[in-house]
């Protein structure tokens, strides 16, 4: 433009007009969005163009001043101009309408003061960078910071529907970013209304717990999940690191109210608001897999004859709309190969076919991953603390080597899934409908 005008071209001139550009378009809008949590709704598209539009046209206004006003008073607007452009950017979306979807922080006024608008972040690289002990520290001032300027989302009892976390393979006392996750998980748990937390086992980390007061229920659980939100139950399974340790203590520890795991294996009911029912079989994997025979992972003597006649007997009775399973191991995985299990192919995979199981929880495998095999979803979520890598794909689905969990909702018609990592991104969404 500057060129057919007569105007001169430099390479510094068009640095700073790309400079120019990139803090009108990008910057500055990006300053003004908030942060927002897992498992809450994003702003109308209305909302969010006129939100960026109006931010970066004031921005790009108060530059070209900045640029070419000749006067003192041109400079003073420009910086004015700059440093409102953010909330003045979100007063033009909230007297457009967005105050509408998202309300004044639940009290259902219409001040424009009180309009959130909460942008859902772009997707992340799949991909898991070494972190640092500094980064673990700074994720988590982070994700604390983000937590107390969202509203608390404490209606659960309004759903419609049935919230609820899946977790898997974490206890290491924090490190390899337990407690960045943990951070992660409160807020995404507070933001859904989760009503409790399918932990998927391997627990304590490497060698489960010595007994009741092994200070690994403090450094490993009790301190890392701290946030109010997640005082809801943990229906807890065991996993083959567990089997390393006293089983039994995992059995009767009541060091908190919200521990449970009234066995080895078991069933139990939830009921939706609108009376919809689900029935989970929380059932114990480790006993079938044949390489743990003769190791530290100490399964020698558990009956799987005796699990497998209970878990038909207690499929075979369901009456339930959804009937999930959980167990540690994989079935299937997106992965496939060594993290299949053989031997729960051979065994459980066909009870979950003969009697319509539509959803199976597992862990085991170190990262996050979802693929459909027949008429069963399955999902893995094992990212809770140390990763494992993902190198190749052998079926259809997702598969993501990053720390994080699974958020989801149950509904008389649909499960929905939110694979959220560390950061509080979501990663990928999925709807299974009910068959």
């Amino acid at each position: 433009m500057f060129a057919l005008q007569g105007g001169e071209v430099t390479w510094r001139a068009e640095l700073w007009r790309g400079l120019a550009g990139f803090a009108a378009f990008t910057l500055v809008p990006r300053l003004g969005l908030p942060p927002e949590a897992s498992g809450t709704e994003a702003a109308p598209l209305l909302g969010r163009q006129l939100w960026w539009a109006t931010t970066a046209a004031l921005t790009a206004s108060g530059l070209a001043l900045l640029a070419y006003g000749r006067q003192w008073a041109w400079s003073v607007l420009a910086v004015l101009l700059i440093r409102l452009a953010p909330p003045l950017g979100r007063t033009a979306a909230c007297r457009n309408g967005a105050h509408r979807a998202l309300g004044s922080a639940g009290q259902g006024r219409r001040s424009h003061r009180g309009c959130k608008l909460s942008l859902v972040p772009g997707r992340s690289r799949i991909a898991e960078s070494g972190m640092t002990h500094l980064l673990l520290h700074r994720r988590t001032l982070l994700t604390a910071v983000a937590s107390a300027a969202m509203p608390r989302v404490a209606a659960a009892a309004q759903a419609p529907d049935l919230p609820f976390i899946v977790l898997g393979d974490w206890g290491r006392e924090g490190a390899h970013e337990q407690r960045a996750v943990g951070v992660t998980m409160g807020r995404a748990a507070s933001a859904s209304g989760s009503r409790f937390t399918l932990n998927v086992g391997d627990n304590f980390y490497e060698d489960g717990v010595s007994g009741i007061d092994d200070p690994q229920w403090a450094d490993s659980f009790e301190r890392i999940y701290d946030d109010p939100a997640l005082s809801t139950p943990w229906y807890s399974i065991l996993g083959n690191h567990d089997y390393r340790g006293n089983i039994d203590a995992q059995l009767r520890y009541r060091g908190s109210a919200r521990w449970h795991m009234p066995a080895r294996y078991y069933a139990r009911t939830e009921t939706l608001p609108d009376g919809t029912r689900v029935d989970f079989f929380h059932i114990d994997t480790s006993p079938f897999v044949l390489s743990y025979r003769g190791t530290k992972v100490r399964i020698d003597g558990e009956d799987i004859a005796a699990q497998l006649r209970w878990l038909e007997h207690a499929l075979a009775a369901s009456t339930a709309t959804w009937r999930i399973v959980v167990g540690h191991h994989p079935v299937y995985t997106t992965t496939g190969g060594k993290h299949d299990t053989p031997e729960l192919i051979m065994h459980v995979q066909p009870l979950l076919a003969r009697y319509n199981v539509q959803m199976y929880f597992g862990g085991h495998v170190h990262n996050l991953q979802e693929t459909d095999v027949d008429s069963v979803r399955y999902v893995t979520s094992g990212a809770g603390s140390k990763l494992g890598r993902v190198k190749a794909v052998e079926r259809a689905g997702f598969a993501v080597e990053r720390h994080g969990f699974v958020v989801a909702r149950l509904s008389r018609d649909a499960l929905r899934l939110q694979y959220v990592d560390v950061d509080g991104r979501v990663l990928r969404e999925s709807i299974l409908q009910r068959t």
